[in-house]
C-alpha cells in the first residue's frame, strides 16, 4: 500500500507540452479516476506514473521513494491496458501467472496463486480455458488477474472497459469496485467516460489541455464545479448552459436577463450588474409547468421538441425563443408530455450555477 505524489510534473513530446505543471497527491488505498476529453493528457500522466514515459521536469514519489529514475518493472505498479494482450496458446491460469514464470516460480506455486486470484475475479471454472473460449468481459478479468498476480502496490488502468459493450461495461464497473474493496490497493483509472469515473472512483481528477482543472469527490464535482468546463464534463445528461447578462443585484438576489426580456432570479452572487455570465442548470433542476396554469412570474415559455422515454425517467428537450439553446429536463418516465406541447419552464434557483466570462465559478454572497 502506498501514496503516489506528483510535484510540478511536466512532459513534452518535441515542442508539444502534454503535461503542464501537474501536482497531485493520491492517498493510500484511494481509487482515483483521471477524466477529460481526448488529448487532455490523462493517459500520458498514467504512463508517466507507470514509468513507461520519462518526465521532463518534476518529481514522482511512491511513498518516500523517488521514482523518476526507477525502471517500470521495479516501481511496484501493475498496468491493465485497453487491449487484453493475452497469449492465445496459453490457458487462463498460464496467462495470469506468466510474470511469476519469468521470475522462476514453480508450476505448482503458480497454479495455487492463480487459483487464489481467480476466486477474487470469479474465474474459478475458467482456469484451463484459452482466451478464444472466453467472452470479452472474461478476457478483461484475466488481464486484471495477470496484474493482481504481481501483487503490486499501485494498480493502473488505461481505459480497460472501452472495448466492451454497454452491458459488459456496467458489469465490469461493479466488478472493479468490488475488487478495490477486496484488495484495498491504490488504484488509478483513466477513462473518457465520466459515468465510469462517477460510479467507481472516490476521487476524480478532471483534466483539460494538460492541466488539472479540479480534484474532488464525485458529488463534490457534480454539485460544486469550479469552472464551466468541469460542470459541462461531469454529469449525464449534460448540464444546460445559457449565456446572459446580470440585470440587477442586491436584496439577497441576483437577476439575469436573457433574450426577449426573459429573466431568472437567483440567490445573491458576487457579480456586478452588466456582467456577461453563463447560467448552468442540471436537467433535474428544470421544472416543466403547463402553459395554461398558474406559473411564477419569471417562468419562461417554451415548446416541447423531443421526449426520450428511458423507462423510469424521460428526457424532455424544449425550445424557447427566450433562451439561446435547447433546454433539457429530466422528468418522471410517465410524463404525459409530447412534442409540440406548449409549456412554461422554471429553474430551481438554489441549485443553479453561475460562471463568469472566463468560465470560472461565481461565488455566492
Amino acid at each position: 500500500m502506498v501514496t503516489v505524489t506528483l510535484e510540478h510534473v511536466r512532459k513534452s513530446f518535441g515542442e508539444l507540452e502534454v503535461l503542464k505543471d501537474i501536482s497531485l497527491d493520491i492517498k493510500d488505498r484511494a481509487f482515483v479516476a483521471f477524466v477529460g476529453p481526448s488529448g487532455c493528457g490523462k493517459s500520458t500522466l498514467l504512463r508517466v506514473i507507470a514509468g513507461l514515459e520519462q518526465v521532463n521536469a518534476g518529481e514522482i514519489r511512491f511513498g518516500d521513494r523517488r521514482m523518476n529514475a526507477v525502471p517500470a518493472p521495479d516501481r511496484g505498479a501493475a498496468m491493465v491496458f485497453q487491449s487484453y494482450a493475452l497469449y492465445p496458446h496459453m490457458t487462463v491460469w498460464e496467462n495470469m501467472s506468466f510474470s511469476l514464470r519469468i521470475k522462476g516460480v514453480g508450476r505448482a506455486a503458480r497454479r495455487r496463486r492463480a487459483a487464489e486470484v481467480a476466486g477474487l475475479l470469479q474465474l474459478d471454472d475458467l482456469l484451463d480455458r484459452k482466451p478464444g473460449q472466453l467472452s470479452g468481459g472474461q478476457r478483461q478479468r484475466v488481464a486484471i488477474g495477470r496484474a493482481l498476480m504481481r501483487e503490486p502496490e499501485v494498480f493502473l488502468f488505461d481505459e480497460p472497459l472501452s472495448n466492451l459493450d454497454a452491458a459488459l461495461r456496467a458489469e465490469m464497473r461493479v466488478e472493479l469496485a468490488k475488487l478495490h474493496q477486496s484488495v484495498g490497493n491504490t488504484m488509478i483509472y483513466v477513462t473518457h467516460d465520466q459515468i465510469e469515473a462517477m460510479t467507481m472512483a472516490d476521487t476524480i481528477v478532471v483534466m483539460n489541455q494538460g492541466r488539472i482543472m479540479q480534484v474532488g469527490a464525485p458529488m463534490e464535482l457534480y454539485t460544486k464545479p469550479t469552472s464551466l468546463f468541469v460542470a459541462e464534463f461531469i454529469g449525464a445528461p449534460r448540464i444546460n448552459a445559457f449565456g446572459g447578462e446580470v440585470e440587477t443585484g442586491g436584496d439577497g438576489q441576483t437577476r439575469l436577463r436573457f433574450v426577449d426580456h426573459a429573466s431568472v432570479t437567483l440567490p445573491a452572487h458576487d457579480v456586478a450588474p452588466g456582467a456577461r455570465v453563463t447560467l448552468g442548470v442540471r436537467p433535474e433542476n428544470v421544472d416543466i409547468l403547463p402553459a395554461d396554469g398558474d406559473a411564477p412570474a419569471d417562468s419562461i415559455a417554451a415548446d416541447v421538441d423531443v421526449v426520450e422515454h428511458l423507462g423510469a425517467e424521460a428526457l424532455v428537450y424544449c425550445r424557447s425563443d427566450a433562451l439561446p439553446s435547447t433546454v433539457l429536463a429530466r422528468m418522471d418516465g410517465l410524463t404525459p408530455l409530447e412534442p409540440g406541447d406548449r409549456v412554461r419552464l422554471t429553474f430551481e434557483a438554489r441549485a443553479c450555477h453561475l460562471f463568469d466570462a472566463d468560465g470560472r465559478r461565481v461565488a455566492r454572497v
